[in-house]
């Protein structure tokens, strides 16, 4: 390179841990019984290692990848590997990385020792639950630990002083207590080096190198930590019920941390599915996929890879690189968590299982994913988070809801809903901040139940909504997306019964479906209701059942075994009204009854909650399009759009409202003239007099003329 060229070049030294990563890939990963030696030998069930660089040496390859240079073997030497940036034809300047790689005797032999080997057992897996027999990705089954280097050593002898960026992994195997091992720019702070990122892991923010970078290039400093090791710090971060919680509790458990707070900005990876950024200068961001949270995409795509937050990593290098050292955070992480995202979905390799692999980091993927031009992920800035209430959807400024709404119907929530999070459990969905943290809540408790190995009395839950709200629906949605094929439904509407002696055969129909080996789920519809004129007199009688998981015939006691309760409010809409009743009233024992609950579910329904709901019109729009799914399917293309009057779909979302709720609505369209139609005209609709069972008939035929304009939605209220 000529000498004028050279004053041009900018460095990156990428220093780190450096890992040999043995992945151990079996062919029949699910053996029975077959675990001893004289069964396993000599059968078809083969293994094959395999092992690649890992940590700092990995990254080192990745943005060497992006470079698209190919290392020849006096590369090797040293310990380190140079690339320029080919790929980029940055004129001037032009940039060089220089990070440490490990030579080929050390990669092929197990018992090498000059660095940390870590051992993880790959089997292969469905790219996702929803596709199976469409091929198979191999993706780790087990991780079983690592066996430490007997010493860890420098990146190179030639590490430069002035190094333009320096990237620091921090995996907590030697770097951050050995200085030795440090590049000279990092021991040697220069005003030259403009940038720094670090990707810290357990225990964070502590030990030396995090002191030397804190304390030298704190304003110049990008840390990147995952949420699992912010959790193993004991930070109050639980598991995502919503978008919102999510990344208010991370906001909040780093901007209180008093060493995470000091670096110009922190990147929170959330798996595959999200990033928050908190930038002490733009503040904060969510990086976010509207349609899957962090434990629903996991438990939709099993297994896991190695080499995740290295995609962040290498995502705002290249940030820098084309910036010129002012990264767009923001897009550099929608990049990284694309490419987490596409090594999870590419696996290591693919295969049938059966059949032995290579197992390899998929430099392909995963460069593809860092430098494609669109991303499944949205972001929205977040300024404001005093208010516990705030949610994504009230945050967008300027939205057409109305219009929102009529295209959820038409084309469907993906196709319409942008970026706007909504949450799905089979045929039920919603985009509200309350309900689907309290439904994801309630996931998660009867996840833990069933987990159980034998539970000894039953899971006791309640939920409630404004008549016709679809409580039952939700609940069973929720269930039956958990666990397929495992439930038997029961249902008993107290209402019905005379009195409390008519309990025990309720009970004993729960308890003969346990003895047919089946999970009972229980709906006690109207739990709330008087009984003989007493205000929730059907409280007591549900007490032992609930703690001791038996009821009384005849005074013998027998046993329920497992099942889910699911206690139906009838005459409270929700558990704050049910929960003020019932602490007003000691002789119901009320008290005894919530201290046995284990959750609640408030369902909002069809119907506007007050001047600020301005959901209800989305929640509308998905209760529509999801009747007429399955009351009316003909009315749909192949290309699953909806084919309804303009006039008709609008009464249905702008009616101020429906007097028995989701009831209603479903009522209106089974009383219309569908069978046979291709599309919901006006004169499929029902005759007015029958209209006014479940709308005021008046209004609703208005609004499907055209001559009212229905109930308006302010926005200013929520500003």
């Amino acid at each position: 390179m000529p000498e004028a060229s050279k004053r041009n070049v900018k460095t990156i030294v990428v220093a780190g841990d450096v890992t040999i990563d043995w992945n151990i890939a079996r062919a029949r990963a699910h053996l029975g019984e077959l675990t001893t030696y004289q069964y396993i030998w000599g059968s078809d069930i083969a293994t094959r290692a395999c092992s690649q660089a890992g940590g700092a040496a990995l990254l080192t390859e990745l943005l060497g990848a992006l470079c698209e240079i190919t290392p020849s073997p006096s590369d090797y030497e040293n310990g380190s590997i140079k690339y320029g940036s080919s790929k980029y034809g940055y004129s001037p300047p032009e940039y060089e990385i220089i990070g440490p790689t490990i030579p080929p005797e050390a990669l092929n032999n197990p018992a090498h020792n000059q660095y940390t080997r870590s051992y993880s057992i790959w089997s292969a897996y469905p790219r996702s639950t929803g596709e199976k027999g469409k091929g198979m990705v191999w993706r780790v089954a087990e991780f079983w630990g690592t066996d430490s280097a007997s010493r860890t050593y420098p990146i190179s002898a030639e590490s430069p002083k002035n190094a333009w960026g320096v990237v620091l992994d921090d995996a907590n195997l030697g770097i951050r207590d050995q200085q030795e091992t440090w590049p000279e720019s990092i021991k040697c702070p220069s005003a030259e080096t403009e940038w720094v990122v670090i990707k810290i892991a357990h225990p964070v923010a502590k030990g030396p190198v995090w002191e030397q970078v804190i304390t030298h290039f704190a304003d110049k400093l990008v840390a990147v930590v995952s949420v699992s090791d912010l959790r193993r710090a004991s930070m109050h971060i639980g598991y995502a019920l919503s978008w919102e919680q999510i990344s208010s509790e991370v906001i909040q458990a780093v901007t209180n941390d008093p060493n995470l707070s000091k670096p110009s900005a922190v990147a929170v990876l959330l798996g595959t599915t999200g990033a928050v950024i908190i930038d002490r200068k733009k503040g904060n961001t969510l990086i976010f996929d509207p349609y899957a949270q962090e434990e629903n995409w996991r438990r939709d795509h099993p297994g896991t890879c190695i080499g995740y937050a290295s995609c962040s990593i290498a995502a705002l290098v290249h940030q820098f690189m084309k910036n010129s050292g002012r990264p767009d955070l923001e897009d550099a992480l929608k990049r990284g968590v694309n490419a987490a995202r596409a090594i999870h979905l590419a696996g290591y390799a693919q295969g049938d299982g059966n059949t032995l692999v290579d197992l390899r980091f998929p430099v392909k993927a995963v460069t593809e994913a860092l430098t494609a031009e669109k991303t499944p992920f949205s972001s929205v800035k977040l300024q404001d988070l005093k208010k516990r209430e705030w949610s994504i959807l009230s945050l967008r400024q300027n939205l057409d809801m109305k219009k929102m709404a009529a295209d959820i119907v038409r084309a469907g929530p993906e196709e319409s809903l942008g970026d706007i999070p909504l949450e799905r459990i089979g045929k039920w969905s919603s985009v509200d901040r309350t309900e689907i943290e309290n439904i994801r809540s309630l996931c998660t408790i009867m996840t833990e139940y069933v987990a159980q190995s034998r539970p000894l009395r039953p899971l006791s839950i309640a939920v409630f909504g404004p008549p016709g709200s679809g409580k039952s629906f939700a609940i069973k949605q929720v269930a039956k997306g958990l666990m397929p094929g495992r439930l038997t439904p029961l249902e008993f509407n107290l209402s019905q019964f005379e009195s409390h002696q008519e309990l025990p055969f309720a009970f004993q129909s729960v308890r003969d479906c346990v003895l047919r080996h089946e999970l009972p789920l229980v709906f006690w519809d109207e739990f709330d209701t008087p009984l003989s004129g007493s205000e929730l007199g059907w409280l007591r009688y549900f007490l032992v059942p609930m703690q001791d998981g038996e009821f009384h015939n005849g005074g013998i006691p027998h046993p329920l075994g497992p099942a889910i309760f699911v206690f139906a409010g009838g005459t409270h809409s929700t558990m704050e009204s049910f929960r003020e009743t019932a602490q007003l009233n000691p002789a119901a024992k009320g008290r005894d009854f919530l201290s046995r609950l284990r959750g609640f579910l408030n369902v909002l329904g069809p119907n506007p909650q007050g001047e600020q709901d301005e959901g209800f019109i989305i929640r509308r729009a998905l209760l529509l399009r999801s009747l007429l799914s399955t009351k009316a399917g003909q009315l749909f293309d192949r290309g699953n759009v909806l084919h309804i009057d303009e006039g008709v779909l609008q009464a249905f979302l702008l009616i101020d409202s429906y007097r028995h709720g989701a009831r209603s609505m479903e009522c209106i369209i089974d009383m219309s003239s569908l069978f046979g139609r291709l599309m919901f005209e006006r004169s499929c609709l029902p005759a007015s007099h029958q209209l006014d069972l479940h709308v005021d008939n008046e209004k609703f035929l208005n609004l499907v003329s055209g001559t009212c304009q229905g109930r308006e939605i302010d926005r200013t209220e929520l500003r």
